[in-house]
């Protein structure tokens, strides 16, 4: 994907990348023990579907490879106290569990389903904490002005 995104990039050309970074977010659960359950859960169904974890890194060594400077990092933790960050692990929970199932994962962890998010909640409310979303590593590399372009046709920009 990175050489066939090389072959388009104009020298001097920034690519950028977005990926999740889970140990950040486990990181930011370590203290609740409902929410770390879900993002446990969570993690390891993506784990066993067979998702690369860890893209960061993947990206740091692709750029290396297709000849590109040193690789930007950077992760970002959204957290906050508004419902729709305290919502995200709720609703990630929810939307997976047909997996977790699937998967044969432990969920009597998570008790009923129906009452989740009202624990979650009260939760945060009772150790004062605020909500952790994934955590984002954004990789980025600029072409250097002397590499090659392969890709000579002039970009349209009609639709």
């Amino acid at each position: 994907m990175l050489q066939t995104l090389d072959a388009i990039l104009r020298p001097g050309g920034v690519m950028v990348f977005q990926e999740s970074n889970w140990e950040a977010l486990l990181s930011q659960v370590e203290t609740l023990p409902l929410r770390r359950s879900c993002c446990q859960l969570i993690y390891e169904s993506f784990r066993r579907s067979r998702v690369n974890m860890d893209m960061g890194s993947i990206f740091v060594h692709g750029f290396r490879e297709i000849g590109f400077g040193v690789p930007q990092l950077r992760l970002d933790v959204p957290v906050g106290v508004d419902a729709e960050t305290q919502r995200w692990v709720y609703d990630l929970t929810c939307s997976l569990y047909p997996r977790f199932i699937e998967f044969g994962l432990e969920v009597a962890v998570l008790g009923e389903l129906a009452t989740l998010s009202q624990r979650l909640e009260a939760e945060l409310t009772s150790r004062d904490a605020y909500a952790a979303c994934i955590g984002l590593t954004g990789v980025w590399s600029r072409k250097p002005a002397d590499h090659p372009c392969r890709f000579r046709a002039p970009i349209s920009s009609k639709l």
